[in-house]
């Protein structure tokens, strides 16, 4: 069976954390777990751990800094090319863009129009510089 790649980003905690844990039960399954705090995130490491050998990779990612960005691709890229089967020059197949983008002065019983553009300003670049990833 070929392996599946996958990015899942917000991956430390909650739907993210769910997503990889989940993924992570099959060896076929390749994953690219982001979170901007590798060193905090117990649970991932945890996951990580227990899943198929080079399996899941941890990686840090903030996706409203376009430095961040970058370098993950590029990280990305080269790793598709060195793990498992996946021959080089393989890209991801799924990207799954979980991470929270917020800041301290929001209210989730507030938020108007402003906000959600400033979330979609962040997001839009994030996917645009991994679409080289994409396998499609």
């Amino acid at each position: 069976m070929l392996p599946v790649t996958w990015m899942v980003t917000g991956s430390s905690r909650g739907i993210g954390l769910a997503l990889v844990t989940e993924l992570a039960k099959y060896s076929s399954n390749i994953i690219f777990a982001t979170c901007r705090h590798p060193d905090k995130a117990t649970r991932l490491k945890e996951v990580a751990e227990k899943a198929y050998t080079d399996r899941v990779h941890i990686v840090p990612l903030d996706v409203t800094d376009e430095t961040s960005i970058i370098e993950v691709a590029n990280m990305i890229g080269d790793k598709l090319g060195h793990v498992g089967p996946v021959p080089g020059g393989a890209g991801l197949d799924y990207l799954i863009q979980n991470a929270a983008v917020t800041l301290p002065s929001w209210s989730m019983f507030l938020l108007g129009w402003h906000p959600l553009q400033w979330i979609l300003d962040q997001t839009r670049p994030a996917i645009a510089l991994a679409r080289p990833l994409f396998t499609c």
